[in-house]
């Protein structure tokens, strides 16, 4: 993120800059100009008036365009940075939940211990030790946005998309990753680790 406002930054002070060389030549332009004009004995008043207008037609369409252009690519980080910012806020939910599940089989919560089946979109706990779809006692916990952010990359040991917690202790022998990814963006994701003590990190 540091990367990309730095390039925005450097983007803005580079039209800025340009902007103000062209007001600079445009100023310059008109001075020398209104200096030929004092100098012409048989011109009219109005027509030196008309003749040393600050800026022409097509420096002003420089500068509209460099400003449309500046607009374009501000609501584009914009709206990059707020897509990051869900990444995270996504990763974090899930993680916490993780989190939750764990503690819940340790401490042997109404007797049971908890296992966690993991989609493209959503979660789902479920009490150890078989996920049955469909159940009452499952929890589904959805992404806020799955038009945006998947679930994806599932590395378990011993299982393709499921972890189960053990009573006590909270460890796992499903220990891997997987990635809450940004939709349309490979490079976009966060990479989170359940561990064999049952930890989670990110």
């Amino acid at each position: 993120m540091k990367n990309i406002n730095y390039g925005f930054a450097q983007l803005v002070t580079s039209a800025f800059y340009l902007i103000g060389r062209i007001f600079a030549v445009a100023k310059l332009k008109a001075n020398n100009w209104e200096k030929v004009m004092v100098n012409q004995i048989n011109i009219n008043t109005d027509q030196r008036q008309k003749s040393t207008a600050g800026f022409t037609l097509v420096e002003l369409l420089v500068v509209i365009c460099i400003i449309g252009v500046l607009s374009t690519l501000a609501g584009y980080y914009f709206l990059g940075g707020q897509k990051t910012k869900g990444l995270e806020k996504e990763a974090s939910m899930i993680a916490i939940t993780l989190e939750e599940v764990k503690a819940n089989s340790a401490t042997t919560l109404a007797g049971l211990n908890y296992g966690v089946k993991f989609f493209s979109n959503k979660i789902v706990v479920f009490p150890a030790p078989t996920y049955v779809e469909g159940s009452a006692s499952n929890k589904t916990l959805l992404l806020s946005d799955s038009s945006d952010f998947a679930l994806t990359n599932f590395s378990f040991a011993g299982s393709a998309d499921t972890v189960i917690f053990k009573k006590l202790t909270g460890a796992t022998d499903n220990y891997g990753t997987f990635r809450v990814s940004m939709i349309g963006d490979a490079t976009k994701y966060k990479t989170i680790e359940i561990k064999g003590t049952g930890l989670i990190s990110r």
